[in-house]
């Protein structure tokens, strides 16, 4: 159909010597609830450039995208507010600290009122989990162990890296070579998933998800193993 929300009724009229075919109710029934599954997303927030990243916190729905910088939501979208970054690509909060990766790394602790800034490149990903914390940059992985007030350079200190995460004491960073595994804090980092291109690495406290040029791989072990 190439409307949405609209029925459409095709009447054909044959000849008295042609077959005269008709269309079951079943289908007909079928066509119109699959045209009115199609219509169930309206947009919300400011609708001024792409969004690059969110992240959820209760009722607070916090977006970065490429042009207006950090926007954020207090009622679940309904409203949205400007932050003073003009920059933001990648969000992540643990307990009262928010971070955000963008040309710099930003911190607030007050929810996204004010920041302080942390140069050290252009950052694509971060994750943290209380004190500890990662960032993925342009130019190799940092780490954290004050929850992003200082920031340290770990081994992995070339190539681009677009995929950070924290599943207990595990720390992983994806690049364009595979997935690197860290267990001393993002000090130092192991080859663990190859050959993958990776564009985004997301984890939470049961598992990591790795999606790559391979599709998305798993792990429940802190990549032990890999589904």
């Amino acid at each position: 159909f190439p409307y949405e929300n609209t029925i459409y009724i095709y009447i054909k009229i044959t000849p008295l010597f042609m077959k005269k075919y008709t269309l079951p109710l079943g289908v007909f029934f079928i066509l119109c609830f699959t045209s009115v599954c199609f219509s169930q997303w309206t947009q919300i927030g400011p609708s001024t450039a792409s969004v690059n990243t969110l992240y959820i916190s209760g009722d607070t729905i916090f977006g970065g995208n490429s042009l207006s910088g950090l926007v954020y939501s207090t009622d679940k979208g309904i409203t949205w507010c400007q932050t003073d970054l003009n920059s933001a690509g990648t969000i992540a909060k643990s307990n009262n600290v928010l971070l955000v990766g963008g040309n710099s790394m930003y911190r607030s602790t007050d929810n996204g009122v004010n920041f302080t800034t942390s140069s050290f490149g252009s950052i694509f990903s971060v994750d943290i989990k209380n004190n500890a914390a990662i960032a993925g940059t342009v130019a190799g992985m940092y780490y954290s162990t004050n929850a992003g007030m200082n920031w340290s350079v770990s081994n992995l200190n070339s190539g681009i890296f677009r995929g950070a995460g924290i599943n207990g004491n595990a720390f992983f960073a994806g690049s364009t070579s595979g997935v690197y595994k860290s267990i001393n804090g993002g000090f130092s980092y192991t080859l663990v998933l190859s050959p993958r291109f990776v564009n985004s690495i997301f984890s939470n406290d049961t598992a990591v998800y790795v999606c790559s040029n391979a599709g998305i791989d798993y792990t429940t072990n802190q990549g032990a193993n890999w589904n």
